[in-house]
């Protein structure tokens, strides 16, 4: 088992350091133990490796920070270990200006820029996912896409772990696994643009930071916001500055104005003062200076991207609607209507799916939710002689949905006709036939 030793220079802060390449407290890439150890898996140029980094410290030496790694790539990720926790980072060089950065810069000394010098698994696709939504649901879809693709990491690695796919298996992942897990279809498309030039775009890596930015801006989808967020992680820019970012301006700004209208042209004049560091500027305003609460609703363009509220599903005495079909979070509420005036079994209330047109006449046949036999509020018609009564086919037994919600004989069993289809729970009978 290949080992490293790196002794950092005093005041080092380790969890500062590594805080920003773990995407979530869920991350299957990144876990922190109790004990202050980390467990950081990657894929290499050479392969998957499994890196466990534990901090030792003796009052009379300080602290020095073990690494221990398993894979076929152990070797080149302990050749690339103390960049990765700060060690070519330079902060002498940064001179703070104002008194909040000053104030900050004191407290958190220890803050070094970490350099993975690995650009695709790394910092670009995780970036491209964060892209016009809020941190929660990106981080919910690289959770969901790396415990269904992810490798097992080798090595000694904590459980539910996973080692980040390669491209080709990003460009195999279908379409509807993207759809659930949140992913739209312009951020899928940057990400399989980017898996077709992995190589080219992993180049970037050893270029200064304005080669860099135009390497990753010439695939479609990835612009100023995304190249900056890659690069402060995969070459530990100082410069990096975000750009196009919501919040960031309004914070800035009122960390050394007090307005809380800030823009990208006022945040770039207010960090004028830092040339060659705004990025790291930014960071210890963003970790020491005061940010106001209602940041997002002071934007100038707050209008086209006020965050929506998370939508809740119904909560009272009665009984909410079912679980959508197919998936495993419930359908959102605004979806299900409640039934005026009818009440169910022990006066639970009967909810109805709102009827959809679709080039014919669209029936719901989901399963009541509170007693056997239908229980929706759609019109009902008797079977037609010579088929199976409701919830019987032709074949005998229940639909397969587990309801009382077949009418003809042909419905949900076996190959539908051209004619019928049948949608998350609703069946599209052609125009002229009864359902």
């Amino acid at each position: 088992m290949p080992r490293g030793l790196w002794v950092p220079p005093e005041p080092y802060d380790l969890a500062r350091t590594l805080r920003v390449l773990r995407r979530g407290a869920g991350d299957p890439t990144c876990r922190r133990e109790r004990d202050g150890t980390w467990w950081r898996t990657c894929r290499t140029p050479d392969g998957p490796a499994t890196l466990k980094i534990t901090p030792h410290v003796s009052p009379g030496d300080g602290t020095a920070i073990r690494g221990d790694a398993w894979g076929p790539g152990a070797t080149w990720t302990l050749e690339a270990f103390p960049a990765r926790l700060g060690a070519d980072d330079d902060p002498a060089a940064f001179v703070p200006r104002h008194q909040t950065v000053a104030r900050a810069h004191r407290t958190h000394a220890g803050l070094r820029l970490p350099r993975t010098g690995l650009v695709m698994a790394e910092s670009l696709i995780p970036s491209v996912l964060e892209q016009r939504i809020t941190t929660g649901s990106a981080h919910y879809a690289w959770r969901r896409l790396l415990a269904r693709y992810g490798e097992p990491p080798p090595g000694p690695a904590p459980q539910a772990m996973r080692v980040t796919p390669a491209p080709q298996v990003w460009r195999m992942i279908p379409s509807w696994e993207w759809h659930r897990a949140g992913v739209d279809r312009a951020r899928a498309t940057a990400i399989l643009r980017a898996c077709h030039r992995a190589p080219r775009l992993e180049e970037a890596a050893a270029m200064p930071l304005p080669d860099a930015t135009a390497r990753l801006q010439l695939i479609a989808g990835i612009g100023p916001w995304t190249a900056a967020e890659t690069l402060q992680r995969t070459l530990g820019a100082p410069d990096a500055l975000t750009l196009g970012d919501l919040h960031l301006p309004v914070q800035i700004g009122y960390a050394l104005t007090g307005r809380r209208d800030g823009t990208d042209e006022l945040m770039l004049q207010l960090l004028a003062p830092y040339p060659g560091q705004r990025h790291r500027a930014a960071r210890l305003i963003l970790l020491g200076g005061p940010c106001p609460t209602d940041a997002h609703t002071a934007h100038p363009t707050a209008a086209s991207h006020t965050c929506r509220p998370r939508l809740r599903h119904l909560r009272s005495t009665d009984r909410s609607p079912p679980r959508s079909r197919g998936h495993n979070s419930p359908e959102p509420a605004h979806n299900w209507l409640r039934s005026a005036g009818t009440a169910g079994p022990g006066g639970t209330a009967l909810w109805r799916r709102p009827v959809r047109q679709t080039g014919g006449i669209a029936a719901d046949c989901r399963p009541s939710p509170t007693a056997p036999g239908p229980a929706w509020d759609v019109p009902t018609q008797p079977s037609a002689p010579g088929t199976a009564s409701s919830g019987e086919s032709a074949r005998g037994g229940q639909c397969h949905r587990g309801g009382n919600c077949c009418r003809r004989a042909d419905d949900h069993h076996g190959p539908a006709p051209p004619a019928v289809a049948c949608e998350d729970g609703i069946r599209v009978l052609p125009l002229g036939r009864e359902a």
